[in-house]
């Protein structure tokens, strides 16, 4: 990215995390905290769109090898290959979707709310982590 990215990274990283930890007020408008959420097939695939445009780059360093082995074994089995990627398709799937439908479980678990204890401790080791984060890319930048 360069060092003007680190910097605007960093920039960005403590930011929030001194949002987080309520020493600066950042204007958040309706659009960051909707009232309803939105619960349709659109919308679904928008977020799945912009995530995996977003998370393309991290995940293509574990692809590759496994496209590179997939399409060895194509050249002599096809369905070796064609199953090879399915379990890796397969694999790399199931830990969305288990972290998609446990989050209302651990939300109920951990009693989601800004006054609960366990949650303020989380967010505010998040918002630390955030900060030192920055601090690691503007040292990363010189």
């Amino acid at each position: 990215m360069g060092p003007v990215g680190n910097y605007l990274v960093a920039a960005l990283l403590v930011a929030i995390g001194l949002h987080m930890l309520g020493v600066i007020r950042l204007p958040v408008g309706d659009w960051m905290y909707p009232a309803a959420p939105q619960r349709s097939g659109r919308s679904a695939l928008l977020l799945g769109l912009v995530f995996g445009t977003a998370l393309g780059p991290c995940t293509f360093a574990y692809l590759a090898p496994v496209l590179v082995v997939t399409f060895r074994m194509s050249g002599s089995n096809p369905w070796l290959g064609t199953a090879l990627l399915l379990a890796y398709a397969v694999g790399h799937c199931a830990v969305l979707v288990a972290a998609g439908t446990a989050a209302e479980r651990v939300q109920r678990y951990l009693r989601w709310s800004d006054t609960s204890r366990t949650v303020s401790c989380l967010k505010g080791t998040c918002a630390v982590s955030l900060i030192v984060a920055g601090f690691y890319f503007v040292y990363g930048a010189r």
